[in-house]
């Protein structure tokens, strides 16, 4: 098992070495399907957006109703940058600490492509249960271990996209991202946030991919992955919406 602290530590680093426009190009279709959910949703008045990076996504996620928006990283630096951006920011190591905000705070929590990267997935699970408001919804996105493209790999003997690999110091292939630990299935995740007291209410597909070449085989992958992001099992990323049940009769 990796260690806690090392975790914490690449974490930070990795993500506070990111810019900008990377993170916003890289993200851009993913933070789009987690929009047109907020957008649906009946109340989100606070939302906590774990892993808020520099507050990009905070702010889109305020164009489509969210009234305030609260950040949670690791990267002093990042949350920095989100306070400027009009965010109340706050430090949470999710693999160690308990989150610092009271019971039943917020109507949404948002956490994209956060869980991959912990240890104590059990505990993150139980904290963001605890600050969900009853009847709030949360909205996690993580890598799809069975995505249409890592079966391809798999046949072909080859890893699959974001596998965590060997080491979390060594990888071979371009593949393997060494900051991952979780990378699983839809029915893997469905089933352990049921037993964490969620109740499951959908699973959507959404991708990263980007090829910027426009050459037959570029436009074959780009219209494999819009046909695999109409199937959340095949897609490159899996957005999943998860519900803390009401209080009966409320």
């Amino acid at each position: 098992m990796r260690d806690v602290s090392e975790t914490t530590d690449q974490n930070r680093s990795k993500f506070g070495a990111l810019a900008d426009n990377e993170l916003a190009q890289f993200q851009a279709r993913k933070v789009n399907a987690i929009c047109r959910i907020l957008a649906n949703l009946p109340r989100k008045e606070r939302l906590a957006d774990i892993g808020c990076f520099t507050g990009l996504m905070g702010l889109e996620y305020k164009k489509v109703g969210v009234n305030r928006v609260d950040g949670y990283d690791l990267n002093n630096h990042c949350l920095q940058l989100a306070r400027e951006r009009g965010l109340v920011t706050y430090v949470w190591d999710a693999d160690r600490d308990p989150c610092p905000a009271d019971d039943c705070t917020y109507n949404v929590i948002v956490a994209a492509d956060v869980i991959e990267h912990l240890v104590n997935t059990d505990g993150f699970a139980s904290e963001l249960f605890r600050v969900l408001k009853p009847g709030g919804f949360l909205i996690v996105t993580t890598p799809n271990l069975t995505s249409w493209f890592s079966r391809w790999r798999f046949v072909r003997g080859e890893v699959p996209i974001g596998y965590p690999g060997v080491s979390s110091t060594f990888a071979a292939s371009k593949y393997i991202d060494t900051a991952h630990i979780r990378v699983n299935t839809l029915t893997e995740w469905r089933a352990f946030f049921k037993v964490r007291g969620y109740q499951f209410v959908k699973a959507l597909g959404t991708s990263q991919y980007a090829t910027s070449t426009d050459s037959p085989k570029n436009r074959l992958f780009k219209l494999l992955d819009a046909l695999a992001m109409k199937q959340p099992t095949l897609s490159a990323i899996l957005v999943l919406v998860l519900r803390r049940p009401p209080i009966s009769g409320s």
